[in-house]
C-alpha cells in the first residue's frame, strides 16, 4: 500500500501548467498510472492536440492544447475486480473537465461503457489559476477495511489560490476513488466522483456536500457498475453527521474541553443513505476555525474549507 502528495508550484498562471502538474504526478506515482489503449497498439492515452494521436515520449506543459487529455487509472483493481478511470480534459484557457467511466471501458480513444458519468463535468473555477498559485495533488491505497482484506484507490486534486481571501482558497477540485462501504460483501466496486468546491456546506454553489439539486458529484447507482443514471439517484455529498431522523446535516465539529479541535468521520450519502464512509488517509470533517491551507499539529492534515485533507503518511 502506499501514499502520496505533492504540492506543486505552477510554470505558468494558465490551465495548461495545471493539467502538466497533473501529468507529472501520474508519471511518477506507485498508486496511479495512464491506461493503455489496447485498440491503439497498447500506447499512453495522453494527447497533447486533442486531435486524434497519442504522445510518445516527454510532454511540456506548453504542450497541452485546447481539448488535450489524459486517461488514468489506478494500479490496484477493485476487491470485485476491474478499475475506475477518469479522463481529464484541458477544454480552454479557463476550463478543464473531468469524465470518470466507474467501469473502466476506455478502448480507442473512448469509453464503450459509461456507469455513472456520461459527459464532462467541470471541476476547476472556470478562470486562469493566478501566479503564486499552488496545486496539492494525492494518491493513496493505505485505507483497508473488511478485516484489511480490502482497499480502495483514490486521486485527489486541489488547486490552492494562495492569494485569494479566506474562504475563497481552496475554491475547485475533485476527487475520484473509492470510500468504505457500509456493505463491503456487496459493494465490491466503490467509488465515486466529488467535484468543483470541497466542501461540506450543503447549499450552493456546486459543492461536495451541496444539496441534490446544484450536486456535479456522482456514483454509481448499483454495485455493479453497468448502468447510467444522471437522475437524483446517481447523485452523491460528503457530509459529516447524520441524525436520528435520517437526514444529512454538516457539522461543526469544534474543540473539545482542553481546547483542542476535534475532526469526525467523513460520510458518502446518497439522498438520505449513508453509503460508506472515509478513511484515515483520505478525509475527515473538519472545523471552518481554522486557517485554509494549515496543516494540524500531526504534520498529516490540512485545513480545507470545512474538511481535513490527508496530506502526509
Amino acid at each position: 500500500m502506499a501514499f502520496e502528495h505533492t504540492s506543486y508550484g505552477l510554470l505558468a498562471a494558465t490551465t495548461q501548467a495545471q493539467i502538466h502538474n497533473i501529468f507529472t504526478f501520474v508519471s511518477s506515482s506507485a498508486v496511479m498510472r495512464f491506461v493503455s489503449d489496447v485498440a491503439q497498439s497498447s500506447q499512453r492515452s495522453t494527447d497533447t492536440g486533442g486531435a486524434g494521436a497519442y504522445n510518445t515520449g516527454t510532454i511540456a506543459y506548453t504542450d497541452w492544447g485546447t481539448n488535450s487529455f489524459m486517461v488514468v487509472e489506478p494500479v490496484n483493481t477493485y476487491p470485485g475486480g476491474g478499475r475506475w478511470q477518469a479522463k481529464i480534459l484541458r477544454a480552454s484557457t479557463t476550463v478543464i473537465n473531468i469524465q470518470v467511466d466507474f467501469s473502466g471501458s476506455w478502448n480507442n480513444r473512448t469509453f464503450s461503457t459509461l456507469a455513472c458519468t456520461s459527459s464532462a463535468t467541470q471541476w476547476n473555477k472556470g478562470s486562469a489559476p493566478a501566479a503564486g498559485d499552488l496545486m496539492l495533488i494525492t494518491a493513496a491505497n493505505s485505507d483497508s477495511y473488511n478485516g484489511a482484506s480490502m482497499t480502495y484507490s483514490y486521486l485527489r486534486v486541489l488547486p490552492h489560490q494562495t492569494v485569494a481571501a479566506e474562504g475563497s482558497k481552496f475554491a475547485d477540485g475533485f476527487y475520484v476513488g473509492g470510500y468504505i462501504p457500509c456493505l463491503p460483501n456487496s459493494d465490491t466496486r466503490p467509488a465515486c466522483m466529488l467535484a468543483r468546491i470541497p466542501k461540506m456546506g450543503a447549499d450552493l454553489n456546486n459543492q461536495w456536500g451541496a444539496l441534490l439539486n446544484t450536486c456535479l458529484s456522482r456514483t454509481p447507482v448499483e454495485y455493479a457498475h453497468t448502468t447510467l443514471d444522471l437522475t437524483t439517484a446517481g447523485k452523491c455529498q460528503v457530509q459529516g453527521f447524520t441524525n436520528l431522523f435520517n437526514q444529512m446535516y454538516t457539522v461543526e465539529p469544534g474543540t473539545c474541553e482542553s481546547g483542542s479541535y476535534v475532526d469526525t468521520p467523513m460520510y458518502l450519502v446518497r439522498g438520505s443513505n449513508i453509503l460508506g464512509a472515509f478513511d484515515t488517509y483520505t478525509m475527515r470533517c473538519g472545523a471552518n476555525g481554522r486557517a485554509d491551507g494549515s496543516v494540524d499539529s500531526s504534520g498529516k492534515w490540512t485545513v480545507v474549507n470545512d474538511i481535513m485533507m490527508r496530506t502526509a503518511a
